[in-house]
C-alpha cells in the first residue's frame, strides 16, 4: 500500500514552497518535472541562470520552466512563495524564463495554495483552486526584468567587473582585466547578450536600483549607488 506523501505526490495538482529570509541566503531547489512560478512577496530576489540574471522585487514574480538550473540569491529580508505545476500545464506560457507582474489575485491564490502545503486534485475544493491558479498563470504579462549575460569569456568577465561596480562603467581598467578592449566588447555584448554594450549597462543600472528600492533604501541612496 502506499504511504499518504507517495498518494499526495501522484494527486498532487499543484506543489508549494515558502520562505522567509531574514538574512543574506543562496538557495537552488530544483523539482524536475515542475515548472515553477517564484514569487517574491517581500524584498527582492536574485535569480541566476545559465543565460542571464534576474531581479524578482516584491509583488513580481520568475517563472521558470521544468530543467531550468537556477539559483536564488537574498541579500536582505524577503520573503519568497512559490507554486509549482507539472510540467507544460500552463502551456501559453514559454519554455524559457520569463519575469511576470504578479497581480493581487494571483498574489492571494498563491499565499492560499502554500497555506494549504499542497493542492490535491481528488480534493473538489482544491482541484477549482488549482484550475484558477493556473488561469491566472497564463494570462500573466511579461515584463523586461532581465540581464542577458554573455558567453564569450572576455564579455563574461567584463559583465562581472561591471556587475561588482554597477556606477563605475566600461574604464579602460575594466576592458584591460577583461582581456578586451572597448571596441571588441561593444562589439561582442551584441551578438551574446542581444542588446548593445550601452543599453546593457543602463539595464543593469535600473535591475540594481530597482533591488535597492525593493530591499528599503531611500531613493536618496539608491540615487548616490
Amino acid at each position: 500500500m502506499r504511504n499518504s506523501h507517495q498518494s499526495l505526490r501522484d494527486t498532487a495538482a499543484v506543489r508549494t514552497f515558502g520562505l522567509t529570509f531574514h538574512s543574506p541566503s543562496r538557495l537552488s531547489w530544483p523539482a524536475p518535472g515542475w515548472d515553477q512560478l517564484i514569487h517574491a512577496t517581500q524584498g527582492s530576489l536574485t535569480v541566476d541562470t545559465e543565460r542571464g540574471t534576474w531581479i524578482v522585487a516584491a509583488h513580481r514574480g520568475l517563472w521558470m520552466p521544468s530543467g531550468e538550473a537556477h539559483e536564488i540569491h537574498v541579500r536582505g529580508p524577503a520573503a519568497m512563495r512559490s507554486v509549482y505545476f507539472r510540467a507544460r500545464a500552463a502551456r501559453a506560457l514559454p519554455r524559457h524564463c520569463c519575469a511576470v507582474n504578479v497581480t493581487a489575485l494571483l498574489h492571494e491564490l498563491i499565499v492560499r495554495a502554500v497555506d494549504l502545503g499542497a493542492l490535491d486534485r481528488t480534493i473538489p475544493a482544491q482541484r477549482r483552486l488549482a484550475a484558477v491558479l493556473l488561469d491566472e498563470v497564463r494570462a500573466l504579462p511579461d515584463v523586461p526584468l532581465q540581464l542577458p549575460l554573455p558567453l564569450d569569456p572576455r564579455a563574461a568577465k567584463a559583465a562581472n567587473l561591471l556587475l561588482a561596480d554597477p556606477a563605475g562603467g566600461l574604464t579602460p581598467k575594466v576592458a584591460r582585466e577583461s582581456g578586451a578592449s572597448v571596441r571588441t566588447l561593444e562589439r561582442l555584448f551584441p551578438a551574446e547578450a542581444g542588446i548593445p554594450l550601452g543599453t546593457w549597462i543602463r539595464r543593469m543600472r535600473l535591475l540594481h536600483a530597482l533591488r535597492l528600492l525593493a530591499d528599503g533604501e531611500s531613493v536618496t541612496v539608491v540615487a548616490a549607488e
